[in-house]
């Protein structure tokens, strides 16, 4: 039973991780595929969509608006 929530706490932290890093290079005016490139070279991920990367961006954004 804790496997689950293990990997969704590690999915959280590693969203987490990647939003502070998007909003870093957002405010730094970078396109969506460079904080794509960038994140996977900071993380040593395999793979990020860009999909993602905007999903990142507007959660970003909604949290900059509260």
């Amino acid at each position: 039973m804790s496997q689950p929530i293990n990997r969704q706490l590690r999915h959280k932290q590693q969203a987490v991780l990647r939003q502070n890093i998007v909003a870093e290079l957002y405010k730094k005016g970078y396109t969506y595929r460079e904080i794509r490139e960038e994140v996977m070279k900071r993380l040593n991920m395999a793979k990020y969509s860009l999909n993602t990367v905007y999903a990142d961006v507007q959660a970003i954004l909604a949290e900059w608006r509260q």
